[in-house]
C-alpha cells in the first residue's frame, strides 16, 4: 500500500520522465505517454478505451491513485529507469539493469537477449528469492510476463505438472519444480515456490487462455486439479486440507479468463471431458471441477451462446455419470443376489451330506435389503460434488458432476439448467436414504 504522499511523488517523478523524454515537448506529452501505454497495454486504438485510461492513468501521475504494477513494467521498459527507482520517486538511484540484474527486472523484461543472459545454469542467483523473498516466477505471474514464463516451461527450466508423478505421490499441486542443472542440484528457493503454489499454474493457465495458447493447456494440467486424484474410497478427498483448498481455491483467475474469451477452442476444450488415474489406479471421466460457478458466470454475463456449449456438455456428462454409477450398482446387486443364492445351495449341500437338510433354514436377502448393503459403498461429496462407488482396489468408480444454482437467464437456458441439475439429483439418489437430506436441500 501506498501513502498519500508517495502516491503524490511517484507521480510527480513520472511525470517529469514522461516530459524529459518528449522530442514534442511538454505541451501534450501525457496524452501521447497514455495513448502509448494503453496501447502496449492491448487496449489498440478504441477512443473510448484510450479516452478512460487517459482520465485513469492521469489520476495516477497527479498522485490521486497508486500507480498499477502493470503500468510499472511498462514505464521501466519504455523509459530504461529501473522499478526500484520509479517506487522511490528518483530518491534512490539504481545501477541499470546491464551492470546489475535482480529477479524483477528480468521478470519485468521481454527482451530474450536478457533472459538468454542470466538465466542459465552459472547464474544460480535467479533460483534463489530476493531481498522481499520473492523469486523470479512470482514476479514473472504477478506482471503477467507470459512470454517469460514460457520460455522458462520451453527450455525446461522448470515445470507446473511432473509426468512422471503417479496419483499417490500427489499433494497440494502436481508436481511443480526446477531443473536440478539450473539450482547447483539444490532445493532452491524457487523450486519449493513451484513446489507448494499450485496458485502459480492456475494463474498461468489464466494468462495462456487469455493468449488463446491452447498448446499449453495440457502441459499445465488446465481442466484440472491434483485434489481429485485424492478422492479415497469414502468418496472424499484424502484429508480436509485437500477439501478446504479445493473450496477456497476456486481458480477464479481460469474462470474471470474463460468469462472473457471469445475462443471456440477455449470453449471446447474446457467443456470437454477429460479422464484421471485415481491413486487406486482406476481410470474415471471428470470434467472442469468448476464448470458450475463458470457457468453462473456466463449467465450473470448474458453470454447464453457460450453458456449452451458448457451446459449440453455437462448434461451429457451427468447423464453419463449416472448411466455409469446406475450400472456399477446394478451389477454389484446381482453379484450379491448370485452369491447369495450359490451360499445357500452350498449349505444345503453340506447339511445333505450331514444328513441334517430338514433343520436348514436360510433366508434370502430381499432385493432392496441387497441394494440397501450395495449402496453403503457409494458415497457423494458436495464439496467436489464428486460420486465415488469403491467395489475393491482395481474397481473404484468416481467422477465429478456440475450443478448449477443460477435459474435466470433465457427460456432455452432454463431448460438446460433444470435438466442438467435433474440429473444432478438422480445421480445422487442412486445413494438411497443417506442423502435425502442432502436432496432437499439442492
Amino acid at each position: 500500500m501506498f501513502s498519500d504522499e508517495q502516491k503524490r511523488k511517484i507521480g510527480s517523478y513520472i511525470s517529469d520522465i514522461i516530459i524529459r523524454h518528449d522530442s514534442h515537448g511538454k505541451y501534450g506529452a501525457k496524452k501521447r505517454f497514455s495513448n502509448e501505454l494503453s496501447r502496449k497495454l492491448g487496449y489498440g486504438d478504441n477512443s473510448d478505451v484510450l479516452e478512460s485510461e487517459y482520465k485513469r492513468i492521469i489520476k495516477m501521475l497527479e498522485g490521486n491513485s497508486a500507480i498499477q504494477i502493470r503500468d510499472l513494467q511498462i514505464i521501466s521498459e519504455m523509459y530504461g529507469v529501473p522499478i526500484e527507482e520509479i517506487l522511490s520517486a528518483g530518491e534512490k538511484k539504481y545501477i541499470m539493469p546491464e551492470l546489475y540484474i535482480r529477479n524483477y527486472d528480468l521478470a519485468a523484461s521481454s527482451d530474450r537477449a536478457l533472459w538468454d543472459k542470466y538465466i542459465n545454469k552459472e547464474n544460480s542467483f535467479v533460483t534463489c528469492s530476493d531481498e522481499y523473498e520473492k523469486t523470479l516466477i512470482e514476479y514473472a505471474v504477478e506482471f503477467e510476463n507470459y512470454d517469460l514464463i514460457t520460455y522458462l516451461l520451453d527450455n525446461k527450466i522448470i515445470w507446473f505438472v511432473d509426468d512422471t508423478l503417479s496419483a499417490s505421490k500427489l499433494c497440494i499441486n502436481f508436481g511443480g519444480g526446477i531443473n536440478k542443472e539450473f539450482s547447483s542440484g539444490k532445493d532452491s528457493d524457487i523450486g519449493r515456490v513451484l513446489k507448494y503454489n499450485d496458485h502459480l499454474r492456475t494463474r498461468t493457465i489464466a494468462l495462456a487462455i487469455k493468449a488463446e495458447d491452447i498448446s499449453k493447456f495440457n502441459m499445465l494440467n488446465a481442466r484440472s486439479s491434483p485434489e481429485l486424484y485424492m478422492i479415497n474410497e469414502n468418496g472424499a478427498m484424502c484429508d480436509e486440507s485437500a477439501q478446504k483448498r479445493f473450496a477456497d481455491e476456486k481458480c477464479d483467475a481460469i474462470i474471470d479468463a474463460i468469462l472473457l474469451s471469445d475462443s471456440a477452442e477455449v470453449f471446447k476444450y474446457f467443456s470437454e471431458e477429460f479422464s484421471i488415474i485415481s491413486y487406486h489406479g482406476s481410470e474415471n471421466k471428470y470434467v472442469f471441477p468448476y464448470t458450475g460457478e463458470l457457468l453462473c458466470g456466463l449467465i450473470d454475463a448474458n453470454r447464453f451462446d457460450v453458456a449452451e456449449i458448457f451446459l449440453k456438455t455437462a448434461i451429457e456428462h451427468n447423464k453419463y455419470v449416472y448411466s455409469m454409477m446406475n450400472e456399477v450398482i446394478n451389477e454389484e446387486v446381482k453379484k450379491s443376489s448370485v452369491w447369495d443364492k450359490e451360499r445357500k445351495e452350498a449349505l444345503v449341500e453340506e447339511a445333505r451330506r450331514k444328513g441334517v437338510a430338514d433343520e436348514v433354514n436360510i433366508k434370502y436377502r430381499s432385493k432392496c435389503e441387497i441394494k440397501e448393503m450395495v449402496c453403503k459403498s457409494y458415497w457423494y461429496d458436495r464439496v467436489s460434488h464428486t460420486v465415488s462407488y469403491f467395489s475393491d482396489v482395481r474397481h473404484h468408480y468416481v467422477s465429478n458432476l456440475v450443478f448449477v444454482e443460477n435459474k435466470k437467464g433465457s427460456k432455452l437456458i432454463k431448460e438446460l439448467v433444470t435438466c442438467l441439475n435433474t440429473w444432478y439429483r438422480k445421480t445422487i439418489e442412486l445413494g438411497g436414504e443417506k442423502y435425502a437430506e442432502v436432496l432437499h436441500e439442492l
